[in-house]
């Protein structure tokens, strides 16, 4: 900012920007702090989500192998090949102060009539809406990760751009106010000084 002008009309430039530099590092300050607020929170929830799907696929692979012993594999596997996909995803996007997260909807179908051909008791059937449900849940969970990678290179943008104002331009616009001052002062002295003398 060495090359601004030594002027009144610089001297007002100069503090506008330097008091529209400050007003921005107060918001992207408040930003930054929200934007850790939501991450941590975001990180519990994934924390506490995660715990819940892991115990319910433990479960779940309990009662496959269960299944597997009373009905064979070959059975349960040509079952489970013969079956379309039962969830269909939309993916979206919603925003999060300024941040755009994925989204993803689920359609979950019943499943199709001919899953009961093999004559398989009613526990195949339940597992597999358990899988079906548990496959939604590893979306949400998928959804979560995703918006904690975003959230935490939000943060890492507003911790740059409040660092670049806090030690860099907002000091140099101060620095530049400074001088101007300095400058408008000794030429005020010098007039009075020559009005002075001249008198």
């Amino acid at each position: 900012m060495t090359d601004t002008p030594p002027t009144r009309s610089a001297l007002l430039d100069t503090k506008e920007r330097r008091q529209l530099a400050e007003k921005g590092h107060t918001l992207l300050e408040k930003k930054r702090d929200a934007l850790i607020h939501e991450f941590f929170q975001t990180i519990d929830e994934y924390k506490a989500h995660k715990k819940t799907v892991y115990d319910n696929l433990q479960d779940a692979y309990d009662d496959l192998h269960t299944i597997q012993a009373t009905n064979g594999v070959d059975i349960i596997r040509s079952m489970g090949q013969s079956q379309p996909p039962s969830i269909t995803v939309e993916t979206g996007t919603k925003n999060i102060m300024g941040v755009t997260i994925p989204t993803h909807n689920t359609t979950t179908q019943k499943p199709a009539k001919n899953a009961s051909f093999l004559d398989t008791d009613l526990a195949v059937h339940e597992t597999r809406t358990t899988f079906t449900e548990i496959t939604e849940q590893l979306i949400t969970l998928h959804e979560l990760e995703a918006t904690i990678h975003r959230l935490a290179e939000a943060i890492k943008r507003a911790k740059r751009r409040v660092n670049s104002l806090e030690h860099i331009q907002i000091p140099s616009l101060e620095a530049t106010e400074s001088r101007i001052e300095q400058h408008l002062e000794e030429k005020e002295r010098q007039r009075f000084v020559r009005l002075k003398q001249l008198k």
